[in-house]
C-alpha cells in the first residue's frame, strides 16, 4: 500500500478510476463541481504540488512542479484541494465544462491544449530546512512540453534525483499549505515519458473557474528534496473514453442458472398426479 494516495470527489464520492495503457482515467460530466484530496499516510510531513490542465492550482502559471507552490501535509493527515487559489481565504470550485470554457482556454496562451489531466507531484522535506535563505542559483530552463503522445501534460515533468543526487540548493520563501519554492535541479534525471505507441482520440472536457468557496491557507517553512511520489490522471467525457478504448462501459448483467439448490427431494410440480 501506498504512503500517499490521491482521490477525485464529486458529490463526496470518489470517482472511479478506469486502467488503459499504463494510464488512469475518470469520466467527467460537464457541470459536476471536484474536489482534489491527497492523504498523507507516512510519518514524514510533505509537500503536493497539484496542477489541473497543466496550470498550477494556486499560481495558475503552466510551470514546473519542482519550482510551483503546493500544499503541505503533516504526517498522517490529509487536504482536500477545492479550487484555483484566488487569494489567501478563497478558492474558486473546480468545475468540469467543454474545453472551450476552461481556465486554461481562457488564458489565450494554448495552454488549452493541454486541458483534461490533473497531475499530483509529491516532495519529501529537505532535513533541517533553512528558513528565508537566499537563493545562491536558480535556473529553470524545463518548462517545455516534453510529451508527445497526444495525451495532454500534467506537469511540466522532472523524475526523481539520480541515485545519491540531491537538490543543491536552497528555498526561498515557502507558503501555507502552499511554497514558493525555487531550486537548482541539474542533479536531477529528466525525462519525457514518451509512449509512441498510443494513438489518442480527442479530449473534450476542462476545469473551469467554479463558484467562490471559502479555504484559509497560512504560509509555512518547507524546503522540498526530491519527487517520491507522481499521479497523472486524465479526464473526459465518457463518450471520448470510450473511443480511447478506456474500458468504462459496463458488463452485461447475466442472471445465471444454478446447477444445485438446496432441497432434501423432488419437489413435484402443481397439478402433479401420482
Amino acid at each position: 500500500m501506498s504512503n500517499y494516495e490521491v482521490n477525485v470527489l464529486v458529490n463526496g464520492s470518489r470517482c472511479k478510476i478506469y486502467s488503459h495503457n499504463g494510464k488512469r482515467f475518470i469520466e467527467a460530466k460537464a457541470g459536476s463541481n471536484y474536489v482534489l484530496e491527497i492523504k498523507n499516510n507516512s510519518n514524514n510531513r510533505v509537500l503536493a504540488v497539484s496542477s489541473v490542465d497543466s496550470l498550477n492550482t494556486i499560481t495558475g502559471k503552466n510551470e514546473a512542479a519542482e519550482t510551483g507552490a503546493g500544499y503541505v501535509l503533516n504526517s498522517y493527515t490529509s487536504t482536500k484541494i477545492d479550487g484555483f487559489r484566488i487569494n489567501d481565504t478563497e478558492v474558486a470550485q473546480f468545475k468540469f465544462d467543454i474545453k472551450s470554457n476552461g481556465y486554461a482556454a481562457s488564458k489565450k496562451d494554448g495552454s488549452e491544449k493541454n486541458s483534461g489531466v490533473i497531475g499530483i507531484r509529491i516532495f519529501n522535506e529537505k532535513p533541517n530546512p533553512i528558513v528565508n535563505s537566499y537563493i545562491t542559483s536558480y535556473i529553470n530552463p524545463y518548462i517545455i512540453n516534453l510529451n508527445s503522445t497526444g495525451y495532454p501534460t500534467p506537469v511540466y515533468n522532472a523524475s526523481n534525483c539520480n541515485s545519491g543526487g540531491k537538490l543543491r540548493n536552497t528555498s526561498t520563501l515557502n507558503s501555507t499549505t502552499f511554497n514558493i519554492n525555487e531550486v537548482n535541479l541539474e542533479d536531477c534525471q529528466y525525462s519525457s515519458n514518451l509512449n509512441h505507441t498510443i494513438e489518442t482520440k480527442g479530449f473534450d472536457m476542462s476545469t473551469a473557474f467554479g463558484e467562490s468557496k471559502e479555504s484559509k491557507v497560512v504560509e509555512v517553512a518547507f524546503e522540498r528534496e526530491c519527487v517520491i511520489e507522481s499521479v497523472d490522471l486524465y479526464y473526459a467525457t465518457r463518450q471520448s473514453l470510450i473511443e480511447m478504448g478506456v474500458p468504462i462501459t459496463n458488463e452485461k448483467q447475466v442472471s445465471f442458472p444454478e446447477p444445485f439448490k438446496e432441497s432434501k427431494y423432488c419437489k413435484p410440480p402443481k397439478n402433479w398426479k401420482k
